[in-house]
């Protein structure tokens, strides 16, 4: 046994020092933590996918003390997503209380003069709530928030770690942390999947022999170095910055699940007893590694900081879940499920409050009245019921361009997409542009208007893509919906020209027939 295979998963995510310790570091040769008397008033974490039902056997169980603890005298609630369930677009809606259509993320891509990039947070196209805190003399610190690329400086004296930044390649660092001076240590602690110790990933699998032939295998670990090296940048963040509010978001919860939660007891038909019995700890140990995670943040607050624990939607498990899902770009997204999770806890909080009917728009009203700040006049979302609204009105920044270099290489650019289509999240055609329009990113607005209640206006944007019988499926199905709902029926006529038995849910299609035949006051037969 190699001295680096007695460090456990637990001593990794105990923060930047111990990652520092496993790799040999000397802190010493790098820049010294500033002494910083700036309090911590709130501390909001994300985690992608975390869900109540999964969570509430493994808190009965002890399985997770650290968030136990936080639950202790705070307030929790479900949390409502908002369609389609597409982290982008969603982080961006709680970063600013704004729907798609206002803030501008639509999808996982993006189109920056002719090509296709990973969507960037410089595409934003209004104020986030730390925006709005620093501009009201709050420093904030960000880290991870997806997107956020190219992270900009704070104002305040905050630390800015972009969703890029993490990757293991350390190829994102020049443009992912600010300030920069940050980012040799940065890129010194990052992990490679090849440096994890066995020991590390034991808690995934326990009382088995892995193997890196094992895909399952490969995959934990690639997942778990990035959540190591997410939160590692984190505790490097909080220790440095000067920050008034920090917002620590994780993504791997969300990957862990995709890959595992087939395997998650009870065990689904289809699945072996050999798979089932290797890999049914994955969704388990992933959620304990987040409380570490989260025992190691909550070291930097105290009794004077709120603390908020959200997540953007939740993930369908027993016997909600896929056997096979269907193959087209987005299906990971079919296994969310429509509530999520909204926990808080701060000296202000009334306990007693009904906090209930909560959506995604609500996190940067309640957030900003922590500070005692208003929400904007533009956001969407209104103030939680456990939180007293803020008093003063918020300093809206003007729009800021960011300068930090942003042309990638396209080779960098290239592997990023894959990345995106090896999770399932793109298509490997999504680049296809139709007038200058990616269609998955046009398709994922239409379902966003229509959510909030401008089906007229995600028509005409479905139906830039130019539908015709060999539309995909979804986007036939969209677009019936979307016509029906707002009463165009002639076009709905159309559409229906274009579908038949074959491509399913002929009940679905027999409905639409109806209304169309209804509308022309032509006699119709119930379908048997």
């Amino acid at each position: 046994m190699g001295q680096k295979d007695i460090y456990t998963l637990g001593f990794l995510a105990g923060g930047y020092k111990a990652v520092a310790q496993f790799k040999g570091l000397d802190l010493s040769q790098f820049p010294a933590v500033p002494a910083s008397t700036v309090p911590l008033t709130s501390l909001l974490v994300g985690w992608d996918a975390a869900d109540w039902q999964v969570m509430s056997p493994l808190l009965t169980s002890g399985k997770m003390p650290n968030l136990t603890g936080l639950m202790d005298g705070g307030v929790q609630a479900q949390l409502a997503t908002l369609d389609p369930p597409i982290s982008p677009m969603l982080w961006s809606t709680i970063a600013t209380s704004q729907w798609p259509s206002k803030h501008g993320i639509h999808g996982f891509t993006e189109l920056e003069n002719g090509r296709v990039r990973a969507v960037r947070g410089t595409s934003l196209k209004v104020p986030t709530y730390w925006d709005i805190l620093e501009e009201n003399g709050h420093s904030c610190t960000t880290v991870g928030w997806w997107p956020s690329h190219p992270a900009p400086a704070s104002s305040g004296g905050g630390v800015r770690v972009s969703n890029l930044a993490p990757a293991e390649d350390g190829n994102w660092l020049s443009a992912g942390i600010q300030p920069s001076n940050l980012q040799p240590l940065a890129r010194a602690l990052l992990l490679q999947p090849e440096e994890i110790p066995v020991q590390a990933i034991a808690l995934f699998f326990p009382d088995l022999d892995v193997s890196s032939e094992d895909a399952v295998v490969r995959s934990v670990l690639k997942i778990t170095t990035h959540a190591i090296n997410v939160h590692t940048l984190a505790t490097m963040a909080l220790a440095y910055g000067a920050q008034n509010h920090a917002s620590i978001y994780y993504d791997a919860l969300d990957h862990y699940k995709h890959l595992g939660m087939k395997y998650h007891p009870p065990q689904l038909p289809g699945v072996s007893n050999e798979a089932y019995l290797k890999y049914k700890h994955i969704v388990t140990a992933a959620y304990r590694l987040h409380d570490l995670f989260l025992d190691a943040l909550l070291h930097y607050t105290d009794d004077t900081t709120t603390t908020f624990l959200i997540s953007d939607h939740g993930f369908k498990s027993g016997d909600e879940r896929w056997g096979q899902l269907p193959s087209h770009a987005g299906a990971p997204a079919l296994e969310h499920r429509h509530f999520g999770v909204f926990l808080a806890k701060g000296p202000s909080l009334d306990k007693d409050a009904v906090t209930s009917g909560l959506t995604l728009l609500d996190i940067a009203p309640s957030l900003l009245a922590v500070h005692n700040v208003q929400a904007t006049p533009a956001m969407k979302g209104r103030v939680a019921p456990c939180f007293t609204p803020g008093e003063h009105e918020a300093q809206v920044p003007n729009a800021v361009e960011i300068v930090t270099a942003d042309q990638e290489p396209v080779a960098l650019e290239s592997s990023m997409l894959t990345s995106l289509v090896a999770m399932g999240y793109l298509d490997a055609d999504a680049t296809e542009v139709t007038g200058q329009r990616l269609l998955e990113n046009a398709y994922y607005l239409a379902r966003s208007l229509r959510a909030e209640g401008r089906p007229e206006e995600a028509w005409r944007e479905l139906a830039a893509l130019k539908l015709n019988a060999a539309s995909p499926l979804r986007y036939l199905q969209l677009g019936a919906a979307l016509l029906a709902e707002s009463e165009q029926y002639l076009e709905l006529e159309r559409l229906l020209a274009w579908t038949t038995h074959e491509q399913g849910q002929p009940a679905i299609w027999a409905y639409y027939r109806a209304l169309v035949a209804l509308s022309k006051k032509e006699d119709w037969v119930l379908p048997n």
